[in-house]
């Protein structure tokens, strides 16, 4: 973001305003910017970002059952924040920050609340996998990402990634992922292993059998 007089935005540019947005997890309290385009009256229409489907999910838990390899999941940490916009953006700072809102940010990143982010990351991501990673893009279900000289298949649920593949591979797969995004630690499902993945949790008792 760049500091800049409210007076030098752009003739035509609407300001979006944005607040802090506060969540108490345990005995830890998070916070988020979020920017308010939803009352900047700016236009709602032809703006699509795809959603995983829950075959797309099962598909990968059905491939690591049948091949026997490893499950893992993992969290994109300030996932929108990772695109560029396909324009800049003037953002009024909350009032901590300019309090006589003479300030405003003139932003090149993506932000949570940005209409199009969603979009956006979707598609700065999938450029990453398909072009530097070498990934295919699926088809019939765009979030899931195969690669097959590495026998590693990805679903991506917005900033949460679900994999299968050799341990190895899913190792490399993180550590390249992670010169572009920054991840919290992916979680391989071993053996008599929870986890919790949009809202199921998994349990794996073998390479050959998980329950849902």
């Amino acid at each position: 973001k760049k500091d800049i007089p409210r007076e030098k935005v752009p003739k035509g540019k609407k300001l979006i305003r944005s607040m802090w947005v506060e969540k108490m997890k345990g005995d830890e309290c998070r916070s988020r910017l979020v920017a308010m385009e939803f009352a900047a009256g700016l236009a709602k229409d032809g703006v699509f970002a795809a959603t995983p489907s829950a075959t797309g999910v099962r598909v990968v838990v059905v491939i690591s059952v049948a091949e026997e390899l490893e499950l893992m999941v993992c969290d994109f940490t300030f996932a929108f924040m990772h695109a560029p916009t396909e324009e800049k953006m003037y953002v009024i700072p909350p009032k901590d920050y300019s309090p006589d809102e003479s300030i405003v940010w003139e932003v090149s990143q993506a932000l949570n609340g940005f209409r199009r982010s969603p979009k956006w990351f979707q598609d700065w991501l999938a450029e990453i996998l398909t072009r530097k990673m070498e990934f295919g893009q699926c088809r019939t279900d765009p979030q899931v990402f195969v690669a097959k000289k590495r026998r590693v298949i990805l679903d991506i649920h917005v900033d949460d990634p679900l994999g299968a593949g050799v341990r190895k591979n899913l190792d490399t797969t993180l550590k390249e992922l992670k010169h572009y995004v920054l991840i919290k630690e992916g979680k391989i499902l071993t053996n008599g292993m929870t986890v919790k993945h949009l809202a199921r949790l998994y349990t794996r008792e073998d390479l050959s059998l998980i329950h849902i």
